[in-house]
Formats: C-alpha cells, structure tokens, sequence
C-alpha cells in the first residue's frame, strides 16, 4: 500500500491505499465513521497525490464520478 494525500474543499486525510481511486473510498469511509459527523465542504473534485499537500496533485476525480461509483446519493 502507498500513501495518499486526499484532498477536497474541507476535506483533507493521509491515507494509505491500494491506489488513488481506493484511497478517496477509504478518506470518505474514515470521516464517515470517526468525524462524528463533522462538517466538511467537498469542492467539484476529489485531489489525490502522493508527494504531499503542498506539492500538485497527480490525479483529479470528479466529486460526482466518486459518488456515483461508491453509490452514493445526496437528493
């Protein structure tokens, strides 16, 4: 497993992974269950990098591919 920088809006978890995509399943899944339903803003896109924050993202996911591929439902 690799680490992964995930980024959006508010949103902002290290976590390790399998790859990019897994890496945003896993930051949604571990603020889901241990944010006691803390309020984070998502932007347009999920940024995932493996060189840090400050350093420019290597992947970009559409927030509404993310959801859509993970099943989730907002309305």
């Amino acid at each position: 497993m690799a680490k992964y920088y995930v980024q959006s809006g508010t949103l902002s978890v290290v976590i390790l992974a399998k790859e990019p995509f897994d890496a945003i399943r896993r930051a949604i899944k571990l603020i889901a269950t241990t944010d006691k339903g803390g309020d984070h803003i998502i932007d347009h896109c999920f940024y995932v990098g493996e060189r840090g924050f400050e350093s420019p993202p290597e992947h970009l996911f559409p927030t509404e591919e993310v959801f859509k591929r993970l099943s989730i439902d907002l309305s």
